[in-house]
């Protein structure tokens, strides 16, 4: 299997068992020179992952200070690419103004 086919196996098995922040989080710490958020907006896109689920915005929620932001720049990064799901890209900006405000 390549690194590629790896990559999206464990991502989309991350999203499937309610982990996908943590496995971005981890992929993060690992290789943060990997393009994440153009790849996580394609499997989003391709309904593969559901990138802004309610229980991925609850997740990102519930993350320490350091680990929101890290979360927030991959989530960033894929958002300009994500279609059609403005009301999930209008949760996460609210996210990001409580986590402003704390």
């Amino acid at each position: 299997m390549t690194e590629g086919r790896n990559l999206t196996q464990l991502i989309i098995e991350g999203d499937a068992a309610r982990r996908l922040i943590p496995v971005i989080l981890d992929l993060e710490h690992k290789d943060r020179k990997r393009d994440l958020g153009r790849f996580l907006a394609q499997l989003h896109n391709s309904g593969e992952i559901a990138l802004l689920s309610s229980d991925n915005l609850e997740a990102i929620r519930r993350l320490e200070h350091n680990e929101f932001w890290m979360i927030f720049s991959v989530l960033s990064d894929a958002i300009e690419h994500v279609t059609d799901d403005y009301s999930a890209v209008q949760r996460l900006a609210g996210e990001s103004r409580l986590e402003l405000r704390e």
